[in-house]
């Protein structure tokens, strides 16, 4: 979860397999009850329903091409710049952002109702949102200070003076901010009750942009040439690259992804965590004049990527569990951030507003 800090898509196969299946077996049964020429009937049946069930297997793995292709509509809902989003369902998400005091701005999408929350303080914009549920609803303010809402009003939890940029939680007692400068990464936790910088980042960790994890004993940051992990005890790298690592999410521990550019700009960095290891993912010719900032999905085989296209344009990307591919819609200015619902909507986040993905 990211913005551009620096410059200022379901099967239904296994129903129809097993339907298919059920008229196999009945026909063969009633040739078999229905005939005294028992030898010669088994010849035949055996035949037939091996040509059948070949036939029926080499339709399902159609099936489930076409299932998985999202079928959702894609519109805008113009607002001031949003950097980030995070949502409960596809009924609840916050979008927060702001480039100065006069942009400030925390959105919230409720059953198809947008609102604009205020957490009744002067800011100079919102870099980072993440919750446990619509009534339990962490923010940072100013990259400084974390703002927590219950459903009605807000609380200020604490303050930190090094800049806050990425968050995300376990549970409500088990929160993770990431940040820092250049020079020196930041890493803060919530505990319950208040906030405390970790200590032992690796040397060699720059600014951090991103945080995500399966658990509080699995935790993953993200940031300039770094990729770093939580065990739960202490902090360790996980891999050096050659890129700007803005935004990171996985479907699960075995299957993770992280997004950002080449270390100077475009073109898209991709890179993959699959079992034990990471892999740089070559994005080919779609990736030449993009920055990615943000990455999220609902599974292995449905996984959105947003970033900036030049310098005016949006650009987004879905891996449908084989290959990306660039997804066409109304994305006519740059993209910071991205959510999916597990039901499948997508809300991404950007300069002008949200474009979002909804089922009519």
């Amino acid at each position: 979860m990211t913005f551009v800090r620096e410059k200022t898509v379901f099967p239904v196969v296994a129903a129809l397999l097993a339907c298919a299946c059920s008229k196999e077996i009945s026909v063969g049964m009633v040739t078999d009850g229905g005939d005294t020429e028992t030898g010669t009937d088994a010849d035949t049946d055996t035949d037939t329903d091996t040509d059948t069930d070949t036939d029926t297997d080499t339709d399902t793995d159609t099936d489930t091409d076409t299932d998985t292709d999202p079928s959702c509509s894609w519109s805008v809902h113009a607002s001031d710049s949003l950097n980030s989003v995070w949502g409960d369902s596809a009924n609840e998400v916050f979008m927060v952002g702001g480039l100065s005091i006069m942009e400030s701005t925390i959105l919230h999408y409720s059953a198809g109702t947008w609102n604009t929350l205020d957490p009744g303080i002067g800011t100079a914009g919102f870099t980072g949102v993440w919750g446990t549920g619509p009534s339990d609803v962490f923010v940072i303010c100013d990259g400084v200070v974390f703002l927590r809402y219950d459903g009605s009003s807000w609380e200020i939890t604490d303050l930190f003076t090094d800049l806050l940029l990425g968050i995300w939680g376990s549970s409500s007692d088990d929160v993770f901010a990431v940040g820092g400068s250049i020079l020196d990464p930041m890493v803060a936790h919530f505990d319950g009750t208040s906030w405390t910088e970790m200590s032992g980042i690796p040397t060699g960790t720059t600014l951090l942009y991103d945080v995500w994890g399966t658990s509080g004993s699995n935790v993953y940051a993200v940031g300039n040439g770094a990729i770093i992990r939580h065990d739960g005890s202490s902090w360790s790298s996980e891999t050096m690259v050659l890129a700007t690592v803005h935004s990171i999410w996985g479907s699960s521990a075995s299957d993770i992804w992280a997004v950002g550019s080449d270390i100077l700009g475009a073109p898209a960095a991709v890179y993959h965590k699959s079992g034990g290891s990471w892999d740089e993912v070559d994005m080919g010719s779609f990736g030449d004049d993009v920055v990615l900032n943000g990455v999220w999905g609902n599974g292995p085989d449905n996984v959105y990527a947003v970033g900036t296209r030049g310098t005016t344009d949006g650009a987004v990307f879905r891996y449908d569990g084989s290959d990306w591919g660039e997804v066409e819609g109304p994305f006519d200015f740059p993209l910071n951030d991205v959510w999916v619902a597990q039901t499948g909507e997508i809300f991404a986040v950007g300069t002008e507003g949200t474009v979002m993905c909804l089922y009519e």
